[in-house]
């Protein structure tokens, strides 16, 4: 059953899938479909009896199906197993009835996860198992108050950054969940799988506050990869280690994307912050609700296409997965490129574009590194710190406002314009100085990330790089991530009061770090 597990079968599945402290949930039915079932069963003399026979089933049909499932839970959470008359219940009932019993009290959910977007899959976690115990032991509760795409906003927004909601906790647990499916269907090893779901769930446990925000000041000293064996020691993870019989340095491995189980978790990663990313991203204000389809680029309406018309299950290229001796193989090609077209769109369209990124710099190049070259923020402080406490500090040193959600900049409008060479961005940032009236910043983004086309793949019986053998739509998602103007000035007029004395003076510093910086490049 595991190895013929795929996104569309998780769609009709009538029963719930267990591996370990981990179940994949059966998909939940409307309330349209609820009401159906009630019709049907309202037909069976047998139905009514087991329900109680009501007279108002015949014309509510769906407390029909609520009665029956509630019978269900009661005899399944006394007994400890399954009445036997669920086998005469129609599969879509014998659905809604297990999904229901794992989001009610009889099961012991240590977390639950209803859908990962794009995937078909949804989950829930037991308590007292594995990843609980990985919970405690790395305190990856902070994980839940660290947001995934730190202080990037919602490009559209205008003065207003909009920031997203999701977190790195559920980001791990969704890494998790699909490593383990992809290692399970594929008859790995329990102990591979074991180190595999234990690396997944702490990768991004050395994340600072503040994201990836805070890890362009010191890219080095808050790469978590890198130090990811200092976790170790710093959570005192021994204990935990034997209990488990895991090898640091097979979790070392794998978290640096080495062997088989790397490979797992690096496609893992990949597909769960896309489908998340991409649903945030693309819900976050539909255009028909202000009728202001002019302000959507022909990129959003294209991500739309992709993922609600074309390929709705995008993110579903787990279930293609193959492990085949030190080889990892998604044998769907066409639904990888379409995956990496995602990924690809959302690189352009809101991780790389200026419009989304103008908070994230002057957050970044600002006031945090401003903290933290004077020591009033360290590495140990941003490492233990979350967000809120991160975002408190910066309103209370250079009062930009509600931080932690919608950010107003104390001003009308912040200002974005790109530039193809230095010169061109240094002439516009002259200009603007010279005017006085605006607080001004340059990034110099590099935006340089892998295309994804290196996964293998199978196409006409041959197994190859996507690149190899989709040469043309490798070369479209190429174009896609060229970044021909890397040079961003993000610009937003001075009034009043705005901003603190603090914040003036380190912009002062940001100013005379920038003309060190071309007089260096002009010496040199």
């Amino acid at each position: 059953m595991r190895e013929r597990l795929t996104s569309s079968s998780l769609a009709t599945l009538a029963r719930a899938l267990r591996f370990g402290d981990l179940v994949v949930l059966p998909s939940e039915i409307d309330v349209r479909r609820q009401t159906e079932v009630g019709k049907a069963l309202a037909r069976e003399p047998w139905a009514l009896r087991l329900a109680g026979s009501k007279d108002g089933y015949k014309f509510m049909p769906w407390i029909l199906t609520h009665d029956l499932r509630k019978k269900y839970e009661e005899y399944r959470m006394r007994n400890r197993r399954e009445p036997r008359w669920m086998r005469r219940m129609p599969s879509e009932f014998r659905r809604h009835a297990r999904f229901s019993y794992y989001l009610g009290d009889g099961f012991d959910s240590f977390a639950i996860v209803l859908n990962i977007p794009y995937t078909g899959v949804g989950y829930a976690v037991e308590e007292g198992g594995l990843m609980e115990d990985a919970f405690h032991t790395f305190r990856l509760g902070r994980l839940g108050n660290i947001r995934q795409l730190a202080y990037l906003h919602d490009p559209l927004s205008e003065g207003l950054a909009m920031r997203f909601d999701q977190t790195r906790y559920c980001h791990v647990l969704d890494v998790m969940a699909l490593a383990t499916i992809m290692a399970s269907r594929n008859g790995l090893p329990k102990r591979e799988i074991r180190t595999l779901r234990v690396a997944a769930f702490t990768h991004d446990v050395l994340t600072p506050a503040g994201g990836d925000t805070t890890k362009t000041v010191d890219r080095k000293a808050f790469d978590e990869d890198l130090h990811y064996e200092e976790a170790f020691e710093r959570f005192a993870a021994e204990p935990f280690l034997r209990r488990h019989r895991l090898s640091k340095k097979r979790l070392v491995d794998v978290i640096h994307n080495r062997g088989v189980l790397g490979k797992l978790l690096d496609l893992a990663d990949k597909i769960a912050y896309v489908g998340r990313d991409a649903e945030s991203y693309i819900h976050r204000v539909h255009p028909t609700v202000f009728r202001e389809r002019e302000r959507y680029p022909p990129s959003y309406r294209r991500l739309r296409k992709l993922v609600f018309r074309e390929f709705p299950a995008v993110c579903g290229l787990w279930d293609s997965v193959v492990v085949d001796g030190d080889r990892v193989i998604v044998t769907d090609g066409e639904r990888l490129g379409a995956f990496l077209e995602l990924r690809a769109r959302l690189f352009r369209d809101l991780y790389y574009n200026p419009a989304a990124r103008f908070l994230e710099h002057t957050v970044a190049s600002v006031i945090i590194r401003d903290l933290y070259e004077t020591g009033i923020l360290t590495r140990e402080r941003l490492l233990t710190m979350e967000d809120w406490e991160l975002d408190r500090e910066i309103q209370l040193v250079s009062r930009f406002h509600h931080v932690s959600g919608m950010v107003v900049l104390g001003q009308d409008h912040a200002f974005v314009e790109t530039f193809k060479t230095r010169e061109e961005v240094e002439r516009r940032e002259d200009e603007l100085e010279r005017d006085g009236n605006y607080m001004v910043l340059v990034e110099e983004f590099a935006g340089a990330t892998g295309n994804g086309t290196k996964i293998q793949t199978a196409r006409n019986g041959r197994v190859a790089s996507f690149a190899e053998l989709y040469p043309e739509r490798a070369e479209c998602l190429d174009n896609i991530m060229k970044n021909n103007k890397p040079y961003r000035l993000y610009y937003f007029p001075i009034k009043g009061e705005v901003f603190t004395p603090w914040f003036h003076e380190a912009m002062a510093r940001y100013r005379t770090r920038r003309a060190a910086a071309r007089r260096m490049r002009q010496q040199g």
